[in-house]
């Protein structure tokens, strides 16, 4: 992964730093998440839970 770049941690597609709507930190790990999966707010909660 080059800088500048993430990776939604849902659907994976690639966002840059700037397009990422939502930036969690979890134990020293960011995890970002595109405006789409932002937007079924659901999914966002439901993957942070199954990190932890």
């Amino acid at each position: 992964m080059f800088e500048g770049q993430d990776k939604c941690a849902i659907c994976r597609c690639g966002i840059s730093h700037h397009e990422s709507e939502k930036r969690v930190d979890l134990d020293g790990v960011t995890h970002a998440f595109c405006r789409g999966c932002v937007s079924k707010a659901g999914d966002v909660e439901r993957h942070l839970r199954l990190k932890q």
